[in-house]
């Protein structure tokens, strides 16, 4: 068997898996609640101007209010944004090490490898991609297979998110008043439809690595490894 690190780390990337789809789905939640009021407030600027002044006037204030709670909620999903991260960093290292006591053969990342190409943009598609496949297939045969089907539409929704994202701001940043760039594109359709996308891919992530732990454990009983 080809131990990288002794120790019980397996059982322990079983509970973290469990902890990181628990912030995820927080996340996810928040990232809805955001979607919600923010698409409420875009809608409740426009009845401004075909309501009567009183009734603007109540509008207005519910607004003010909204964006009180609006701002809340963007600290909040900025601490989650940071937390999470770490987090699914925690968690490759840990599913790689667990890889690696698997003893499955030609991996070409170590734990810290697959962490370190993980931070520069767009390169963790090759450590979860490696994830993936190592634990999908059969050990002797996974290099030869096609990455999963969870994988690839969790990464296609992520390079549409950019693509879209990328799309917008420059699409208003080039057509608006520079002092009205940040609240137009926030109330946008590119924000909701990127927001939309945001919440798709880490309801992905979060079947995909709760596939991944499983199948994790299949192979361990299966082999009978002591981890």
């Amino acid at each position: 068997m080809n131990k990288c690190f002794p120790g019980s780390t397996f059982k322990n990337s079983v509970q973290f898996t469990k902890y990181l789809t628990t912030f995820i789905s927080i996340e996810v939640f928040l990232l809805f609640l955001f979607f919600i009021l923010v698409l409420y407030d875009s809608l409740n600027i426009q009845f401004h101007f075909e309501t009567s002044n009183k009734t603007a006037l109540t509008l207005l204030m519910i607004a003010i209010i909204f964006q009180w709670f609006i701002h809340i909620l963007v600290y909040f999903l900025l601490f989650f944004a940071v937390l999470i991260t770490i987090m699914k960093l925690m968690w490759i290292y840990k599913i790689n090490f667990n890889t690696h006591q698997l003893g499955i053969p030609n991996l070409s990342y170590s734990p810290k490898s697959a962490v370190g190409w993980s931070l520069v943009p767009f390169m963790i598609y090759y450590p979860m991609r490696e994830i993936c496949k190592s634990n999908w297939y059969a050990s002797d045969q996974w290099r030869n297979q096609p990455a999963p089907t969870l994988f690839k539409m969790w990464w296609a929704t992520i390079l549409l998110w950019v693509f879209i994202k990328t799309f917008f701001m420059v699409y208003y940043f080039y057509t608006t008043d520079t002092l009205i760039f940040i609240s137009t594109s926030r109330s946008s359709s590119g924000f909701l439809l990127s927001n939309s996308l945001i919440i798709t891919s880490e309801i992905l992530f979060i079947i995909l690595i709760k596939k991944i732990s499983k199948k994790q454990i299949i192979e361990k009983a299966a082999f009978g490894k002591n981890l």
